[in-house]
């Protein structure tokens, strides 16, 4: 058994599945070993398919000695998975949102320093390539005239984000899985602090209807952000729109750029200097094989996480000031609190 090299992936959801078919793509001679939990109602066909090993534990899923690990079960499950693989030497991605909570968040990024194992963050739109178009248009405009302004709008009806489970039983919908837009759809967060910097303080708005939830996780989210850069822009988040739609904007002196990610189409420029960007249907396929790839690249030091557990706890920094903002009326300022590495993590368990 141990002879043969494994991978293991936590979770049997929509993101379990996909990384798990990724990973028997790029690894045809390892052993998929795949976590389902007890009280899952996720269908195992498509993981037999792939002639996974089920376990019901990550205790289990150590007997066969994996070299790399993927964490895609709910979000206040990441840090107790996290910290046990880590703590076994597996190279870990976590989905994104690292996890349901700062507190959590610190526990991974803490258990990452001292294990000397950098964890990849699963926010694929970073390799994504409309999103990468976008984000080099900013870069080469403000390079010329800084930013000034941007919106990143996102949203789509939770009814149609996946065909199982029923969308009031899914993990988007129930606040004690980490459910809810500022969690489920943080990446435009991310991608805002990637391509504009910190965010100093941040004034929201939450709404909790709209959807088929439990009645308490936010289903709409708006924020106004101020930037470390004076820069000020707006993020919007919801699980109630149809149709769906997903786009961004950044504005400076003289320029513009926009994209429809949905569409896979860039704007750059306006007038006889604008020009149009289309990418190729795929991206999202293709931003996943890039996600597993660099999980491979990092387990043999030949590169760094795509987005960092450091960089997966800013966002999370972000959320806390929005929920305060969200409970106050009033902005509040993104404290990103220092880390200290603990003197030890917790070993193996039946987590």
């Amino acid at each position: 058994m141990q002879s043969t090299p494994a991978c293991v992936v936590v979770g049997s959801g929509s993101a379990g599945r996909r990384h798990a078919a990724t990973l028997r793509a790029l690894l045809p001679d390892h052993r998929l070993v795949l976590v389902r939990r007890p009280r899952s109602r996720q269908p195992t066909a498509p993981f037999d398919e792939m002639g996974a090993i089920i376990v019901t534990s990550i205790s289990e899923a150590l007997v066969y000695r994996p070299a790399l690990g993927v964490v895609a079960g709910p979000a206040t499950t990441h840090a107790a998975d996290c910290t046990v693989l880590l703590s076994e030497g597996v190279h870990v991605l976590v989905e994104k949102p690292l996890a349901a909570s700062s507190a959590d968040g610190c526990r991974i990024h803490a258990a990452s320093i001292l294990g000397g194992l950098p964890v990849v963050v699963g926010y694929h739109l970073r390799l994504d390539d409309v999103a990468a178009s976008f984000a080099e248009g900013v870069w080469a405009e403000a390079a010329i005239s800084e930013t000034r302004s941007f919106e990143l709008s996102v949203g789509q009806h939770l009814g149609e984000w996946r065909s199982t489970p029923a969308p009031e039983r899914s993990v988007s919908a129930r606040f004690e899985l980490g459910g809810g837009v500022l969690l489920e759809l943080s990446h435009e967060i991310d991608a805002v602090l990637r391509m504009f910097g910190p965010v100093v303080s941040v004034r929201a708005q939450l709404a909790s209807d709209g959807a088929p939830t439990d009645g308490v996780v936010d289903t709409v989210a708006d924020l106004e952000l101020v930037m470390a850069s004076g820069a000020t822009g707006r993020v919007h988040l919801d699980m109630v729109s149809r149709p769906a739609h997903r786009t961004w904007t950044a504005e400076g002196l003289g320029w513009r750029v926009a994209a429809d990610l949905r569409e896979g189409t860039v704007r750059i420029g306006s007038g006889p200097r604008q020009r149009n960007i289309t990418v190729p249907s795929g991206s999202r396929d293709r931003a996943e094989e890039r996600l597993i790839q660099n999980l491979l690249h990092v387990s043999t030091g030949a590169a760094q996480p795509v987005c960092t557990s450091g960089e997966g706890h800013a966002v999370l920094a972000v959320i806390d000031a929005a929920r305060a903002s969200a409970d106050t009326g009033a902005a509040v300022r993104v404290a990103t609190p220092a880390i200290s590495p603990p003197t030890s993590i917790e070993k193996g368990t039946n987590s």
